[in-house]
């Protein structure tokens, strides 16, 4: 019976080392899950504040992006004023084209009226030029005569 009782204290020292040594292993395992954490824990707060700086940046970048899209539309809608208005100012063009086209070839009738009326004219002078020659002729052969 001593022989057990010696054979069970060996066993319950050896069992007490194997706890231990499983303790010590257990422990050191949580101080590394422990450090891990920690790190990981760190590394998200430094993420985090990253993330919080870029969540502010794509902030600003949309309020921009929103300015430069007002700015683009307030362009658009002057343009499409100004479009509309050289639209009109085409159309007035073409008007007055039409009016110049016209007037020319009013002017163009007027002049080819009057050169006739002066051809018309010149045909009068010489007709009236020789009546007074005829008139003339005349005029020397009725003297001669007396009555």
């Amino acid at each position: 019976m001593a022989e057990e009782i010696r054979k069970l204290a060996e066993e319950s020292g050896t069992s007490a080392e194997q706890i231990a040594e499983n303790l010590g292993i257990i422990n050191t395992g949580i101080n590394r899950l422990t450090d891990g954490l920690s790190s990981q824990f760190e590394e998200m707060k430094t993420q985090s504040g990253n993330l919080k700086a870029n969540s502010e940046r794509n902030r600003d970048s949309t309020t921009r992006i929103s300015s430069v899209s007002q700015e683009i539309n307030h362009l658009i809608v002057n343009l499409q004023e100004e479009a509309k208005k050289l639209e009109h100012i085409s159309s007035s063009i073409e008007n007055l084209l039409a009016i110049s086209e016209e007037s020319s070839a009013t002017a163009e009738e007027i002049s080819a009226s009057t050169q006739k009326f002066l051809d018309e004219v010149k045909e009068i002078l010489t007709s009236v030029g020789k009546i007074s020659e005829f008139i003339g002729s005349l005029n020397e052969n009725l003297r001669g005569i007396k009555l």
